[in-house]
């Protein structure tokens, strides 16, 4: 059984509140449990007025680590997928988030510390962007951010090659 707990507009914060109260009900003794977390994007929303981004990267990196520490208590096997490149002619300011913008160096920077806690913590990391970052890309981002039907099935081809070539499923 798969599970899609994401909620639009997220950041490490909501999800650290409520990850044991949406995880535990759907853990069975029986059956192995995988987490894949994708993270971090709006986390690194930055707002061009305060200078801030949406949670700070200590903050994110802090959360992480208690997302990871939680989830080992369920699983082993703890993926995390790094975020993927943003068209800027799109998201550089956004036009659905006053004074805000998404960049790709930004992403970099939150991806960066992901890794790194990932790395730290033994937990799985793909790094989409790498696998992503070319124009074709730029052109599935109806929004300049979220892919369209095709940009998705491209996503989901990558992660499921990278969960068999890790033995993860």
């Amino acid at each position: 059984i798969t599970y899609n707990l994401g909620i639009d507009g997220d950041t490490s914060e909501g999800l650290l509140k409520r990850f044991e109260i949406e995880a535990k009900p759907r853990i069975f003794p029986d059956e192995e449990t995988i987490f894949i977390f994708h993270i971090g994007d709006n986390d690194s929303l930055y707002n061009n007025k305060t200078k801030k981004f949406q949670v700070s990267k200590e903050n994110y990196e802090k959360n992480i680590n208690k997302i990871i520490s939680s989830a080992k208590k369920y699983s082993n096997k703890i993926v995390f997928i790094g975020s993927f490149p943003v068209d800027e002619t799109k998201t550089n300011p956004i036009p659905w988030v006053e004074n805000c913008s998404y960049t790709n160096d930004y992403l970099s920077q939150f991806r960066e510390i992901l890794e790194k806690v990932c790395i730290k913590n033994k937990c799985y990391f793909l790094n989409l962007s790498k696998e992503l970052n070319n124009k074709e890309w730029g052109k599935l981002l109806p929004d300049g951010i979220h892919p369209n039907t095709k940009g998705y099935e491209m996503t989901f081809e990558i992660i499921k090659d990278f969960l068999i070539r890790n033995k993860i499923i």
